[in-house]
């Protein structure tokens, strides 16, 4: 600081001498450079001294934690889930009887006749059962009802589910016929007095019914 008051008094003094012109007007020049340099180097040291005030922290707050949602399911939609499984149980077995008795029939009439009718009815029962038991499955699992969509319909091709439904009619009668064999082969002694010749003739038979129905299967998975 007493370096600059001195520079700015001799630039001061030479201003005068320059007016009075005992001092040329370039050494003045050369003063005020210098008196400006002195001023600027001061400034800057001024800058880097001051004190740099210290950065104080936030405190980092603490996660929130969430409180546990507990979730109650009203009355009313129990009653109501619980009245739906009741409702579609009842309508999976009228509807499965009235299909059984369809399909018996359509046994009863020969493959060359064609009987589309018989076979649409059938096919449109068996569809609505599994529409129920799908729905039925989904609240037992889930317990609520489904969201309703609506799904697109397969297209009826009726060769093809009149020959599943013939199919599926003789698996069902095979399959009835064989577990009364099974039956009769665990306790020969109480199904006839003749185990001996019975027994064979039995033995026989499942293995006859059970190649029957491998084949079946297979005509139906490749159908």
């Amino acid at each position: 600081m007493h370096d600059i008051q001195q520079l700015e008094a001799q630039v001061a003094m030479l201003k005068a001498m320059v007016a009075t012109r005992r001092a040329k007007p370039e050494e003045l020049h050369r003063a005020e450079e210098v008196l400006r340099l002195a001023n600027q180097k001061a400034q800057a040291k001024t800058v880097t001294t001051r004190p740099i005030a210290e950065k104080t922290e936030a405190p980092t707050p603490e996660p929130v934690r969430a409180s546990p949602v507990v979730t109650f399911t009203p009355d009313w939609v129990v009653e109501t889930v619980f009245k739906r499984k009741g409702e579609l149980m009842t309508e999976i077995k009228s509807l499965t009887a009235e299909r059984n008795e369809l399909s018996n029939r359509l046994h009863e009439i020969p493959s060359e006749v064609a009987c589309q009718e018989l076979t649409k009815k059938i096919v449109s029962l068996q569809r609505r059962i599994e529409s129920f038991w799908t729905e039925y499955r989904f609240i037992e699992r889930n317990g609520r009802l489904p969201d309703t969509k609506p799904k697109e319909e397969k297209p009826y091709d009726p060769e093809r589910e009149i020959k599943l439904l013939r199919i599926s009619t003789d698996l069902k009668r095979l399959r009835d016929i064989r577990l009364k064999l099974e039956k009769k082969l665990a306790e020969p002694h109480l199904n006839t007095k003749f185990p001996e010749r019975k027994v064979p003739e039995w033995q026989q038979d499942l293995i006859l019914v059970n190649a029957q129905i491998d084949e079946l299967e297979f005509q139906k998975d490749n159908t």
